[in-house]
Formats: structure tokens, C-alpha cells, sequence
């Protein structure tokens, strides 16, 4: 599973305009965050999001299922604000309204069980948070994930409407953003 980190990480790092497109995530994100505020980043494989969340925000959690993503995270030379944990989510120990935020990129399509997930990062969520949803993909791909999350945000009593705002943006090479306000 180790070698498997390190492709991950070699295929989302890989092309000339990768540093753009993290640059480009890590800016969008901000945009929802505040200095004063405590984040969970759920599925953070390794890390590659976490050092850019970290500046905008007092503390953050970055959690990964994967036991040898954590592993691999932890090799890397993260701010002292970040706090790098093994969490599972769809059962997160986390006390109810912890966090002010919740980052979760390009993972809740293909997690087993998203239904739990999302009813995990509301419970945790704090009464005004946010959960800052990317997922990115090219083509049929794209589609598809476009797909799955309005169908996860409608069939699981989470309507667009008052307390939620949902912007899908195209990024370069068709990426998909979505931000919620809970």
C-alpha cells in the first residue's frame, strides 16, 4: 500500500499545469476560510492541499482512512497548526459542532458509504460552518461526478436552498467545485 501512496501522489502531481491547479484550489478554498477558524480536511491522501489550507485557518485536522496515506503525510514538512490523524469518515470521533469548516477534495464519490459521511460532517459541523466540497475530473468523468454529488445532496435531505449555497465552477481542464454553507 506504500507504493501505492507514492503513485498517487507522482499521478496528481504530474503535468506543467499542476502547480497551477493546486495554486488555483488552494485560493478557492481560502475564500471560505478565516484565521480563527478549526478545519477538518477529510481524505487528504498526501497532503497535497494540506500545507496551502493550513495558512488560512488557526488549526487543521487533516485525516486520512488510509493508515499508509497518513504514514506519508507525516513524512512531509507541514505547519505546526496541522494535526495529521487517521480518521475513518463515516464514523468520526470527533465531538458534535467542532469544526468550522470541513474540506473534503475529490474523494466522497468514490467513499462506500457517502450517505454517512455527509450526515459524519454535519453532526461535526458547527451550526454556521461550511463544507468546502471539490471533486475534479475530465470529460465522462466529470460528468459523472457531477452526477453522484446532486444526487448524494438531494437524496439525502440535503436541499439546495436557504441555508446553502452551491456554485459548480469549471477550472481549467473541467473541474468540479462545489461550496455549501450548512
Amino acid at each position: 500500500m506504500g507504493q501505492i501512496c507514492i503513485i498517487y501522489e507522482k499521478v496528481q502531481t504530474k503535468g506543467k499545469d499542476t502547480k497551477k491547479f493546486y495554486e488555483k484550489l488552494d485560493t478557492e478554498i481560502a475564500k471560505q476560510l478565516t484565521k480563527d477558524m478549526k478545519v477538518l480536511e477529510l481524505a487528504m491522501g498526501p497532503a497535497l492541499l494540506s500545507k496551502g489550507i493550513s495558512r488560512h485557518c488557526k488549526e487543521l485536522y487533516a485525516t486520512d482512512f488510509s493508515e499508509k496515506m497518513v504514514h506519508e503525510a507525516r513524512k512531509k514538512e507541514l505547519p505546526d497548526n496541522v494535526i495529521v490523524e487517521q480518521a475513518d469518515a463515516t464514523a468520526l470521533l470527533y465531538e458534535d459542532e467542532s469544526f468550522d469548516a470541513i474540506v473534503i477534495a475529490n474523494a466522497l464519490h468514490i467513499m462506500p458509504n457517502p450517505k454517512q459521511a455527509i450526515k459524519e460532517m454535519k453532526r461535526v459541523l458547527k451550526k454556521d460552518g461550511v463544507i468546502d466540497l471539490k471533486n475534479f475530473g475530465f470529460g465522462i468523468i466529470l460528468l459523472v461526478v457531477v452526477i453522484i454529488i446532486t444526487f448524494l445532496f438531494s437524496r439525502y435531505e440535503m436541499k439546495i436552498g436557504k441555508n446553502w449555497i452551491c456554485d459548480i465552477e469549471r477550472w481549467s481542464k473541467g473541474s468540479f467545485g462545489c461550496f455549501c454553507r450548512l
